[in-house]
């Protein structure tokens, strides 16, 4: 298997993930611990740009992507959400292995996607261009059940590519500020050692303490997909937020 089918077959879980990161709202809880819950308004809606690069470890090649991601919540319920999301390809960059697979990348652009989370933003069911796709372990921010309190950890299974989940473990860091000094909550996420992928640097998630909607959000992550290794690097900002219009 090349590098590039690789890529491809990755490509969905990867814009998943950084257009569905961490949205959920924080309630109060008992001695400073934060009860982390999805609790956006419907026809809220978010849009973001992100800079995806990946470069091939164990060959000579690299890729950038660039996209807006917009996201919109659809309906609620006493259990879940549904959003539709969807992206728009700025500028993409191949080389090496990589080269030649910039209309793939372009494919992408304008995809729409129809997601439903649980209260703890698990997704439940993804669909893309209408069709079901595998959900079980997209790699959204997935909260704990409890309430968690600054320094406290839990773990998440998350897709890790190819078909394959990781455990990551994320903590809560406490009230921060993010970058340009708006006031943030700090989310941190680290793989678990021994698995197919790592962390190179933290996942970092500077929440907006309003609705945990991601400010920002960066990471380094490596995988090895049977000795093939990809080293992957995002960067997310949030660019603006329309709030709902219902009443």
């Amino acid at each position: 298997m090349t590098h590039s089918s690789l890529t491809v077959r990755s490509l969905v879980p990867a814009l998943v993930m950084v257009c569905a990161m961490g949205l959920a709202a924080p309630a109060a809880a008992q001695d400073g611990a934060v009860l982390l819950r999805v609790r956006p308004a419907v026809g809220q809606e978010f849009v973001w740009t992100a800079v995806m690069k990946t470069e091939a470890v164990s060959a000579v090649g690299e890729f950038q992507m660039d996209m807006s991601l917009t996201q919109q919540v659809l309906a609620r319920t006493e259990k879940d959400l549904t959003w539709s999301m969807k992206t728009a390809i700025t500028q993409v960059a191949a080389k090496g292995v990589f080269a030649g697979i910039e209309s793939v990348l372009r494919s992408m652009d304008g995809k729409e996607m129809t997601k439903v989370v649980d209260l703890t933003g698990q997704t439940t069911r993804l669909t893309l261009d209408g069709q079901d796709v595998p959900a079980s372990g997209t790699p959204d921010v997935t909260f704990p059940e409890k309430a968690v309190a600054p320094g406290e950890s839990w773990i998440a299974s998350v897709d890790a590519g190819a078909g394959r989940k990781a455990n990551i473990r994320y903590t809560f860091k406490g009230r921060s500020t993010a970058s340009g000094g708006a006031a943030s909550l700090l989310i941190e996420g680290v793989y678990e050692p021994n698995q197919s992928v790592k962390s190179i640097e933290p996942t970092i998630f500077h929440l907006d303490p309003a609705d945990c909607t991601p400010i920002s959000a960066s990471g380094v992550m490596e995988a090895n997909f049977d000795g093939k290794v990809l080293r992957s690097r995002f960067n997310v900002m949030r660019t603006s937020v329309k709030p709902s219009s219902q009443k």
